[in-house]
């Protein structure tokens, strides 16, 4: 016997109630009024939509996971009218548009935590220097000796990421570069 399961958003009705929607924003359209407002309907599916997609262990143990829902529920009613209703699935064009909100947010946070790290450096607020001025380099805790080896971690990933990141970046633009070349042709005589 198989187990029926229940899925949280309803893919039929869900089209149907965008179709329903974008027919009421091109009749708002010719009458040159402006746009109406989202129906109550299509806001769960996609708050659900971004809720549960926040519980994956890809999102669910960033502090910001409220902030990347937020981002996900902003993008998705952005491109509720760029939906084609000839395509019968909503549930994965608003699913990945809500991924792609949620990568967005994580890479903007690990910048802006870079950047706190790189200044608190610059500081010499947690480097060697600042220790030795003290005069209390030999003294430090453990703790403190992993707090600025995950201090210098968080430095060391962004870096490494941006450095992958030009090489790649390089590299396509080698192999743009590359001239094509042509085989000579002989002819026999």
């Amino acid at each position: 016997m198989t187990k029926k399961t229940k899925h949280y958003v309803n893919n039929k009705d869900f089209h149907a109630a965008i179709v329903d929607y974008q027919k009421i924003c091109a009749q708002h359209k010719r009458k040159k009024l402006s746009p109406p407002i989202i129906p109550n309907y299509i806001g769960v599916c996609i708050d659900k939509i971004c809720r549960k997609l926040a519980l994956r262990q890809n999102f669910i143990r960033y502090t910001f996971n409220e902030e990347m829902v937020e981002d996900g529920i902003l993008h998705c009613i952005a491109a509720v009218d760029n939906f084609k209703t000839k395509y019968t699935n909503p549930f994965a064009y608003f699913t990945s548009i809500a991924w792609n909100a949620f990568i967005r947010r994580i890479d903007e946070e690990t910048g802006q935590n870079y950047r706190k790290h790189k200044n608190l450096e610059d500081m010499f607020i947690i480097s060697d220097e600042f220790y030795a001025v003290l005069g209390v380099n030999n003294g430090r805790s453990t703790s403190d000796n992993e707090g600025l080896n995950r201090h210098y971690e968080v430095i060391r990933k962004f870096e490494d990421k941006l450095a992958r990141k030009k090489e790649k970046t390089r590299q396509a633009g080698l192999q743009k570069k590359k001239p094509i070349t042509s085989k000579k042709v002989t002819s026999k005589e």
